[in-house]
């Protein structure tokens, strides 16, 4: 499991079908929608971008960018049309989808390491040494 790209947070199959989505990924999109909103080209526009939580979906971590020219809440989009448009050329997602993840909680990914190197352990055979002292570091930072 990796940070989250633009595309997980934007397709229903993201995140492994929402099954690799983590807390950290969560706040993540909470800061993401922040600087997307923030950003001039995207108020020049008329547009936001909001937290997507669609019933049915397995990915509950999706983003949704609507048009907004007569500046309605968040709850008032999502109950209206979702007409999605693109966000301005000038938006690098890819910055900014970086930046939200370097600005999380660096525990968080010390317990993400550990639970991938944790999966990794349970489908091996216990011949791959390196896997088993990376679990015992980790685990060993995390007790003190």
């Amino acid at each position: 499991m990796a940070i989250g790209t633009w595309e997980d947070f934007r397709e229903k199959s993201g995140f492994s079908d929402g099954v690799g989505v983590c807390e950290i990924d969560i706040r993540a999109r909470k800061r993401i929608i922040e600087m997307i909103n923030q950003h001039p080209s995207v108020q020049s526009e008329k547009i936001t971008a909001v937290a997507f939580d669609r019933g049915g979906l397995h990915n509950s971590c999706l983003i949704a960018i609507l048009p907004n020219p007569e500046g309605k809440t968040e709850d008032e989009l999502l109950n209206g049309d979702l007409e999605e448009v693109f966000l301005p050329e000038e938006v690098d997602t890819n910055e900014i989808v970086g930046e939200a993840y370097a600005a999380g909680d660096p525990m968080n990914w010390i317990r993400r390491d550990l639970e991938i190197f944790q999966d990794l352990a349970n489908g091996c055979d216990g011949s791959d040494i390196l896997i088993c002292e990376r679990i015992a570091e980790i685990k060993r930072y995390l007790a003190d």
